[in-house]
């Protein structure tokens, strides 16, 4: 270890083994990082009937068992706090992200206690705050609209060039589909490997399906949203993803 650089003795999350450690450098000095084992256990408690899960830590100072490490960045939000940006949600149905970090939606303050920077201090930027508002509205089914759909979507296309296939926006016969550029760059093996249709029912907002198509390992080679599962969409589905993919007739089963 680097006893002079900025990070030095300074706790970041760690892999999941350590043997992973064995080759992760500093991001500032680029020395070689030493993994420091916690005694500390955590143990998850899930919950079918209220569908959500708690963590606690067994902590025992008297056996010498406690964290002896510095909090670490928080990534995520906590079930707690998910439900605390939840009821900001439903209280403040026009909030924004400049309004939840201003604090004043519609023209009024909000209460200091639905203050939305104290739920975490990672809800700080307005990226995130933008995507945990988003994600909160799709949880509770709350309409999510646009200013503009068309600009919206430009903007989706501009950040991801050719992840799009094909759209068909008409409501009855909506179908979206797009997959990652790079799956058609990749000899994928559709000879040996078979393909996996599966669908999503709360992925997207009530009314629409998402269909995933995963081969080897859950690796998501395409996707559609789409209005219904009739035959008709279905082939729609298919159809994009054979024009998409050069599959000959070989491969299937008749």
């Amino acid at each position: 270890m680097n006893s002079f650089c900025t990070l030095y003795k300074v706790d970041t999350r760690p892999p999941t083994k350590e043997e992973l450690t064995k080759t992760r450098k500093c991001l500032i000095c680029q020395e070689l990082v030493a993994w420091a084992k916690c005694k500390v256990k955590a143990v998850f408690y899930f919950s079918f009937k209220r569908t959500d899960f708690t963590m606690s830590h067994i902590i025992n100072k008297s056996k010498g068992i406690f964290h002896d490490h510095g909090s670490y960045s928080q990534k995520h939000l906590t079930q707690d706090q998910l439900k605390k940006v939840d009821e900001l949600v439903k209280s403040h149905h026009a909030i924004t992200a400049n309004s939840g970090l201003t604090g004043i939606v519609g023209g009024n303050n909000v209460a200091p206690d639905e203050d939305i920077e104290k739920i975490s201090d990672i809800l700080i930027n307005k990226d995130r705050v933008k995507h945990e508002l988003r994600a909160s509205r799709i949880r509770n089914g709350l309409n999510i609209r646009t200013n503009d759909l068309f600009e919206e979507f430009t903007k989706i296309e501009d950040e991801f060039p050719n992840f799009f296939n094909s759209a068909e926006l008409v409501s009855s016969k909506f179908c979206l589909t797009f997959s990652a550029p790079m799956m058609t760059m990749s000899k994928l093996p559709f000879g040996t490997h078979p393909m996996i249709t599966d669908v999503a029912y709360k992925a997207v907002r009530d009314g629409y399906y998402l269909c995933s198509i995963v081969m080897q390992r859950h690796v998501v080679i395409f996707q559609a949203v789409i209005k219904s599962l009739t035959t008709e969409r279905f082939t729609q589905y298919f159809e994009a993803l054979f024009a998409k993919f050069p599959l000959s007739q070989n491969l299937f089963l008749l």
